[in-house]
This record gives structure tokens, C-alpha cells and sequence, in this order.
């Protein structure tokens, strides 16, 4: 439950009057900012807002962060709704140690002003002006213990869906979804507004790991209509040129580009695997003029592209292409694998998509390893030996799987 503060019921005159301007000299000349009875009648419009926050956020009052309060209080001659991010930042330093140094050593009083900070200053991005990393801690506090928790897991699990590296999800796209929900101050993706996902992406710089978080998580919102699109750093630059989409055949271009369009796999993915899957359309085109089609493609046509292709030399029916490093050189062992995998990624999601590519579809299996629903069945013994540790038997049994396919027959090099 997101955690609000009426902030509307409470007195937040900025200055002081000159009771609480008393009371406040008295308080700090007090060992430990200690509050007795007359002066916290005469703070209590100071008080209650700081108090409520912290007892809703679960921490008991008095704490090192009302002492805090207080003190800068007095020192500021204003009261806490007076300031503005520049005075928080000034209050928190620019590390813990700096605030530990600076301000107090004890412990815990850092994250407890950045709460109040938030929920009765609104500073929604103080967070990052002074270097506070303990975003999971902030959200619980900001929002309550767990709030935050769905929509993270929302958030990973329709990127793992999608094929994304979990190490990538663990330390990158985690923080970033913590860091926009924060941002837009509520535990709920629904509540993300495209305008503060702009923003706050502009605010990292190209390349960090942060920056690159957001761009994932805008996918995922793109994809449940939260926001209009994915957000892109290239757009003008993606895509292959026209004369490249021109040189593949029509029939052939017309099922990639309904891939392109439709594939859940990464932007830079797609971005790869587009052109590669047209050099099998021109393949096609050349060799088999009647046959184009992927709901058209045979075994025997399959096997036949895997053979042309460890035979193939560097741009060969690459079609329109600027770069001629290596021009008429044979592929290497990399480039053909690339080409063999990038077909069967593809024949696949169009199997997955509902194509009939029943006459180019493994004969052996129900369905290809990369469409595995995950129901229950009986384990091969080599299956069962890999899971007691030994090598040997899980590399029988990626290759009893992936050998199915012709584009792997081919290939007996390991890199397959």
C-alpha cells in the first residue's frame, strides 16, 4: 500500500514564529536535542508531520533524523517546508561517510531524512543527487514493505519471457524499475507516465548500466500499452537501408518483415538477425525461384541451404552491402553458424506464431527444443547423468536435440 501523507491537514507556513524560534534555541541547547513537554506544544506543527511519517513508515520516534530536523531548523530559521533540493543536499552530503563526517555517526539517520524528504518535500530524485544506492530499502520505506515487489517481478518475468539474460535482470533492470517507480512516486507500473520515463532516462548518461535498465523496462510498458512506444536512442538510424530490403525477394521480405515487427526478441537481436535471414530468402530466390516462402521450405531445401553455406564466401547473396572487408573470402567458422542458427531462431518463432512449416519441421521431435513447454516427461539416461555432474552427458544431450534440425548436421565443429 503506497504510503500518503495528507499533507494538505498540516500548517506549512514556511517561517517561524517567534515561539517556535524559542523553543527551538532551547531544544538544541538541551543534551541530544531532548524535547520537553512545553516546547513540544510550542513545535507541534513541526513535529506532527515528522513524526506521523516515520511512525507510518515503522520507525520509532524519537530518532536521530527528528534531532536532525530540528537542529537545521534552528540553524535555517525556517521551517522544513522551506527547502528545496539544494538545502536537502547540503544537509545529506554527498556519501554516507561525508553525512557521518559532517552531520551525525548515527546510524540509519541518512535514509530516514531522505523519507521524510520525499513524502513531505516531494524531492523524488534526491535520492541520486546524493548517491543513495539502497534502492530496495528506499522503496519499502517510500512505499511500504513489499509494494514495489510486483511490479519488479512483473517487470523481470516478462523479460525472461523474452529470452533476457538473468544476470542482465539482476543488476540492471531490477534497480532501474525501482528507480522509475520512485521517480514517479508510486509502487504501481500503471501509474508511469511517459514524460518521467524521458526524463529520467536523460538524466544517465549513453552506455550505463542504469540507462540501459530503463530502456528494457520501456519495452515491457510498451508491450502492456502503458506507454505509446519502446524508447530508442537511434530511431533514425534503425533499419536497414531501402535498396537492402529491395534486393530480397518480395514474397521472402514480406514474412521477415512480419517477424520484425512482431519479435519479442531484443532490439539489437532483431536488428542482427534481420539481415541474416535475408540472405536465406535470396538464397532461396536463387536457388529454389518456386519455393521463396518459408511455409514452402523442405527438408531436403534446409539441408541443401546448411551445404551451400559451408561453402559460402563473405558477402554472398548479402545483397546490397557498404562493408567489403573480406569480400569473396569464406566465411568463417563464427559467420557460419550465424547464418545456420539465425534461420532456425526464425523458423521456430514462426512456428510458435502458428506457420505450418510442417514440411521443414523435425521429423524426430514434437516440437523444436526452443518451443520446449516445460511438461513433464520421462528423462533420457544421458539426461540423468548430466544432472549427476557429468559433462559428457549433457553434451549428448544438447546434441541429441539441436542435431534434429538440419542446419546442425552440418556441423560437428562444437560451434554449432
Amino acid at each position: 500500500m503506497t504510503l500518503v501523507c495528507w499533507l494538505n491537514a498540516y500548517d506549512r507556513t514556511p517561517t517561524l514564529s517567534h515561539t517556535e524560534q524559542a523553543a527551538l534555541v532551547s531544544v538544541c541547547s538541551h543534551r541530544f536535542q531532548m524535547v520537553f513537554a512545553a516546547e513540544e506544544i510550542a513545535l507541534r506543527r513541526l513535529l506532527a508531520p515528522v513524526v506521523d511519517v516515520l511512525r507510518t513508515v515503522g520507525i520509532p520516534d524519537p530518532t536521530g533524523a527528528r534531532r536532525v530536523m530540528l537542529r537545521e531548523m534552528s540553524r535555517w530559521q525556517t521551517a522544513f517546508w522551506a527547502r528545496d533540493e539544494p538545502v536537502w543536499r547540503s544537509i545529506l552530503g554527498s556519501s554516507g561517510r561525508n553525512f557521518q563526517q559532517s552531520v551525525t555517526n548515527e546510524s540509519g539517520v541518512r535514509i530516514q531524512l531522505l523519507v521524510l524528504a520525499y513524502q513531505l518535500c516531494g524531492l523524488r530524485r534526491l535520492h541520486r543527487r546524493v548517491g543513495m544506492v539502497r534502492l530496495p530499502q528506499l522503496a519499502d520505506l517510500f512505499f511500504g514493505h513489499g509494494a514495489a515487489l510486483s511490479a519488479v517481478d512483473e517487470v523481470n518475468t516478462t523479460l525472461v519471457s523474452w529470452r533476457t539474460s538473468a544476470h542482465t535482470i539482476e543488476w540492471q533492470v531490477t534497480n532501474a524499475t525501482l528507480d522509475l517507480l520512485i521517480t514517479c512516486g508510486s509502487p504501481r507500473l500503471e501509474d508511469v507516465q511517459e514524460a518521467q520515463l524521458v526524463q529520467l532516462v536523460a538524466e544517465y548518461p549513453p552506455g550505463t548500466g542504469r540507462r540501459n535498465g530503463l530502456f528494457k523496462v520501456s519495452r515491457v510498458l510498451a508491450h502492456k500499452g502503458i506507454i505509446s512506444a519502446p524508447l530508442t536512442s537511434n530511431h533514425r538510424l534503425r533499419g536497414p537501408f531501402q535498396e537492402t530490403l529491395d534486393s530480397a525477394p518480395g514474397e521472402w521480405l514480406e514474412w521477415a518483415l512480419r517477424w520484425h515487427r512482431i519479435s519479442t526478441h531484443e532490439p539489437s537481436t532483431v536488428r542482427g538477425m534481420f539481415s541474416t535471414i535475408l540472405v536465406a530468402g535470396r538464397w532461396a530466390a536463387e536457388k529454389h525461384p518456386d519455393r521463396i516462402g518459408p511455409d514452402k521450405w523442405t527438408r531436403d531445401m534446409a539441408a541443401e541451404y546448411v551445404a551451400d553455406t559451408m561453402s559460402a564466401t563473405m558477402g554472398q547473396w548479402a545483397g546490397v552491402n557498404r562493408n567489403r572487408t573480406r569480400w569473396g573470402q569464406p566465411l568463417s567458422a563464427v559467420g557460419k553458424a550465424q547464418r545456420m542458427d539465425t534461420l532456425r531462431s526464425f523458423f521456430s518463432d514462426l512456428i510458435r506464431m502458428g506457420v505450418d512449416l510442417s514440411p521443414v519441421r523435425p521429423k524426430a521431435c514434437a516440437q523444436p527444443a526452443a518451443l520446449d513447454t516445460g511438461t513433464d516427461r520421462a528423462e533420457p539416461a544421458h539426461h540423468r547423468r548430466r544432472c549427476l555432474g557429468e559433462a559428457r552427458g549433457g553434451r549428448a544431450h544438447a546434441q541429441c536435440r539441436r542435431s534434429e534440425w538440419p542446419w546442425h548436421r552440418g556441423c560437428s565443429s562444437g560451434w554449432a
